[in-house]
């Protein structure tokens, strides 16, 4: 998939078996796992007084690692087609739903969450790419079934 600025290929996370028994790559996961985690605590206010340790634990251990691990799928990662190495963001959706979109703040405006939203109809999360998502559905109930 090609953005008018930046060369972009969108791909489902590596789910090569790894040596510890974990079915994806153990970059892809960290990022995607710290991403999600550091954009909910840093941007949700009722996280704010709850202790780090206890958002660390709850969200990111007991919720989103389990969720890479136990539906690898649903993840697609932005590339920069010229440096395959480089992450550019990534997304959690299924066929007709976004769960949650992170783009790199150094490619934002760059065509990067367009191309990793697609077509979908529904969103499960609000998002800073307000503009990207007016207009689409808002079902928060099929991420709460989804982390469950």
């Amino acid at each position: 998939m090609m953005t008018e600025k930046l060369p972009i290929r969108i791909r489902p996370i590596d789910t090569t078996p790894m040596m510890n028994g974990s079915t994806v790559s153990n970059q892809e996961k960290a990022f995607i796992a710290s991403s999600w985690f550091n954009t909910y605590k840093h941007h949700t206010p009722h996280y704010s007084w709850i202790h780090p340790s206890s958002i660390h634990r709850g969200l990111y251990q007991d919720k989103l690692l389990p969720l890479i691990e136990r539906r690898p799928e649903l993840f697609h990662v932005a590339l920069n087609e010229t440096d395959e190495t480089q992450i550019l963001g990534w997304a959690c959706r299924d066929s007709n739903a976004l769960h949650f979109v992170y783009v790199k703040k150094a490619f934002r405006c760059w065509g990067v969450c367009r191309a990793l939203v697609g077509d979908l109809t529904v969103v499960t999360n609000h998002s800073d790419a307000k503009n990207l998502l007016s207009g689409k559905e808002y079902k928060p109930e099929l991420f709460v079934r989804l982390i469950k």
